[in-house]
């Protein structure tokens, strides 16, 4: 990856282990994460500040913990000032901005014999995170506290049935697809919690 500045001179360039990645910008740095791994990258220079192995750690951490084999790996990223929240499947991790951990909450207990994925976070402020599931047939979410990750509440709504808008000539469809449309994105607000999911708005 490579900055670049607003005059179009390349400032860095940093090579990562990895292919596809992910950025996140976090204040004077970027967040960087493919499936595994995380790097938070200095804007100014490019200096790796640090790297967590998220994924082979917390196969350590979720031994004796995950009999159902759910996968583990980097399900997504929110953002607070001073805290990154990271969801690795069968559990939320937080770490501080030197890379540390500030703790580690694992998914809900069992409901009905079947036990959720954590989901991945999808908001955060100095006070909340949410968390989000959309894996049919049903779609979890959560409300943890971001100073320790105690969950708050989880709860449960239909995933809604769409698709995505007919764009070309005579209402078909064309390009490839949209990713956007897919994906889901949360807002936290002083009395809410937004979330879209395709073409649904819910708080």
């Amino acid at each position: 990856m490579f900055a670049v500045s607003l005059d179009g001179v390349r400032v860095w360039t940093v090579t990562l282990p990895t292919g596809l990645v992910n950025l996140w910008a976090w204040g004077d740095a970027v967040l960087v994460a493919d499936t595994r791994r995380l790097w938070l990258i200095d804007t100014t220079n490019g200096d790796i500040r640090f790297t967590v192995n998220a994924a082979d750690d917390e196969r350590v951490d979720s031994q004796g913990d995950n009999r159902d084999g759910q996968p583990i790996q980097i399900t997504g990223v929110a953002l607070s000032p001073e805290t990154a929240f990271v969801g690795l499947g069968t559990a939320t991790i937080a770490l501080d901005r030197a890379g540390g951990r500030r703790w580690r909450r694992p998914r809900p207990n069992p409901r009905n014999g079947v036990r959720s994925p954590e989901g991945a976070p999808i908001a955060a402020s100095e006070r909340w995170l949410v968390t989000h599931d959309p894996s049919e047939p049903v779609v979890h979410v959560g409300l943890r506290d971001a100073s320790d990750g105690a969950l708050q509440w989880l709860g449960r709504y239909d995933p809604p049935a769409a698709s995505p808008p007919r764009n070309g000539p005579e209402g078909a469809r064309s390009g490839p697809p949209d990713g956007s449309w897919y994906r889901s994105d949360g807002r936290i607000t002083d009395k809410h919690i937004v979330i879209r999911q395709a073409q649904q708005v819910r708080w």
